[in-house]
């Protein structure tokens, strides 16, 4: 099979993005630039620790952009675009009104019942939530929340 042709800027910004990324991104930005140099699959497998199947996957999502970059902000979106989506679950909560509506309510429901362990504090908190048309959450999810906005839920 032949080589992935990336253009300069492309590879440039495929390193780039390898030192600032995650582990998942920093090994496929591995698989693609293996693939640019013309390693065969079998090794890319074996230093990459991926299957034939994830080679072929983002081999295809590259060669399937459209996007041809000409400038090195072009060539990092393309990068971030392609290798850094569809990493787990859609968040719930987007917006931050939505999470600053989470944080009052968590406030509210202490001083309603400030005996509560926190696992009960984050259910009350997600029902509450979901009683205000907030999207439905379990209470994991409102601790993470709580937890991500430095929110002591006790």
């Amino acid at each position: 099979m032949p080589p992935l042709a990336l253009s300069p800027i492309e590879k440039k910004a495929l390193e780039h993005v390898a030192i600032t990324s995650s582990t998942e991104v920093k090994r496929r930005v591995k698989i693609l630039l293996m693939l640019n140099a013309g390693e065969k699959w079998a090794k890319i497998a074996q230093d990459a620790k991926v299957t034939d199947h994830s080679i072929s996957k983002w081999k295809k999502r590259w060669v399937a952009s459209k996007l041809q970059p000409q400038t090195w902000d072009d060539a990092v979106a393309k990068v971030e675009e392609i290798l850094g989506g569809g990493m787990g679950r859609p968040k719930k909560v987007k917006a931050k009104t939505e999470v600053s509506k989470i944080v009052e309510i968590s406030e509210w429901c202490k001083t309603r019942q400030p005996g509560a362990n926190t696992y009960q504090h984050n259910k009350q908190v997600a029902e509450a939530a979901k009683q205000k048309g907030l999207p439905e959450m379990s209470p994991r999810t409102v601790g993470r929340l709580l937890e991500e906005n430095k929110v002591l839920s006790n």
